[in-house]
């Protein structure tokens, strides 16, 4: 098993609480703050009548969106892992 999981991540984070709880789940979760939301990661245009976006960083490998377009996030359990693991403070 890889030590490149959340839990020793730089972009894990939790800013306060979680707004939702989970019972009987094992880990611990959080927030990946690598995953940022849609609006900041794009932009858009209307072209023929779709809405078409458009990545502002094309090296982003992902953003997170809900249908109402107010607020998504990443929720990770600690074993998570991913490609953009970066060691965090110990």
């Amino acid at each position: 098993m890889s030590d490149e999981q959340c839990k020793q991540c730089r972009f894990w984070k939790l800013d306060g609480e979680l707004f939702w709880e989970l019972k009987n789940v094992p880990g611990e979760f959080r927030y990946c703050k690598k995953a940022i939301e849609a609006w900041e990661a794009t932009s858009w245009e209307k072209v023929d009548g779709k809405t078409v976006y458009t990545l502002k960083d094309p090296d982003q490998k992902m953003y997170v969106n809900d249908g109402s377009m107010y607020m998504a996030n990443l929720i990770t359990r600690s074993d998570f892992g991913c490609v953009h693991w970066e060691r965090g403070d110990d």
